[in-house]
């Protein structure tokens, strides 16, 4: 199957400044670039410096972590049209999305592109209150038919060399994947028109002597076979829960620091089952390994330990 190769730097045009001007505090060495590479070699990214840590790693999502901020890579398979924002003011519905906050920001950057059926947008934002966790935000977004890759990062300092680096990273990472929405050809297949066959001539019949005409005994209906009823499907169970003895209990509060996503058990391949904002507070019931149990939902669940403080 053919595949396509997005990068990110070729597919935007030049972004046009909308906003205030840059501060003037600029360090005067840009960070070292810190390479990664996905395990399959599908994904590519340079991140600034050498103290980012993964802190999500599947298929469609990979986070990474550091003092400086977080940087995001998704894909979303058969997404909606807000994941394309058409104006500036459509920014905050791509940030929700995403899982970041949205509230206290202005956007000073804003750029579209269209080519063919892929489409593209670069935005950057300045958050504007006054204790704000981050800074700054980049978002660079491509759309391939019903598939959104995305990247973003946040920025917690106010350090220009820093953004100028992330933006080269979200800018222009790279991902090979397989174009969900390929059509093939189907070549119509012809039917053969019928050729007439010749009618042969009749051929005269001896006219038969009369018979003497005879009762027909009559033919036995078959008796149907009786209809066997269906044999019912058995429901699948629903996957066990987490045994209590391997929960440590824990009763306190506990402060997200960060957005993250809330799961159905204590690792990254759970199902979601809805997020957590930054400055929300959680009820925490249990730990078991990196993860916290907590009251969700008028159930249980399950959220890293990273993002609860």
């Amino acid at each position: 199957m053919k595949k396509t190769l997005l990068t990110l730097a070729a597919a935007g045009c030049a972004a046009a400044v909308t906003g205030c001007a840059r501060q003037e505090n600029v360090q005067e060495e840009i960070p070292a670039m810190q390479e990664y590479v996905s395990e399959d070699g599908s994904l590519m990214l340079n991140l600034p410096g050498g103290d980012w840590q993964m802190d999500e790693d599947d298929d469609t999502m990979k986070i990474f972590s550091s003092p400086e901020g977080i940087v995001m890579v998704t894909h979303t398979e058969n997404a909606a049209d807000e994941m394309y924002p058409q104006t500036e003011e459509d920014i905050q519905t791509v940030l929700e999305i995403e899982g970041y906050d949205s509230e206290g920001y202005e956007v000073t950057e804003f750029s579209r592109s269209e080519v063919a059926q892929m489409k593209s947008y670069r935005a950057v934002i300045r958050y504007t209150e006054e204790n704000a966790v981050y800074s700054w935000g980049i978002l660079n977004g491509i759309l391939l038919g019903d598939d959104v890759y995305m990247a973003s990062a946040m920025v917690t300092k106010e350090d220009e060399a820093l953004m100028e680096a992330l933006k080269s990273s979200v800018y222009e990472y790279s991902w090979e994947m397989e174009p969900s929405d390929e059509k093939k050809e189907v070549t119509p297949e012809v039917t053969p028109e019928a050729t007439p066959e010749a009618t042969p001539e009749p051929t005269p019949q001896a006219t038969p002597e009369p018979t003497p005409e005879t009762t027909p005994e009559p033919t036995p209906q078959a008796t149907p076979e009786p209809t066997p009823e269906p044999t019912p499907q058995a429901t699948p169970e629903p996957a066990p829960p987490v045994p209590p003895e391997d929960i440590t209990p824990v009763s306190r509060s506990g402060y997200c620091h960060s957005p993250a996503y809330v799961r159905s058990g204590p690792d990254n391949t759970s199902s979601v089952v809805g997020s957590v904002e930054e400055g929300q507070t959680v009820t925490i019931t249990g730990e078991i390994r990196n993860w916290y149990q907590i009251s969700y939902g008028g159930g249980t669940a399950y959220v890293c330990k990273d993002y609860i403080q």
